[in-house]
């Protein structure tokens, strides 16, 4: 888990839309994605 979340925090560094479309695909972005 730990390295999952180290994985996302660099991976925000590099891409802060690409992690966020990466956490809402993750709890179901499509419903989120259509809510935006």
């Amino acid at each position: 888990m730990e390295g999952f979340l180290m994985w996302g925090f660099a991976y925000l560094l590099v891409s802060p839309r690409g992690f966020i479309e990466r956490v809402c695909a993750s709890v179901g972005g499509e419903r989120i994605w259509g809510w935006i």
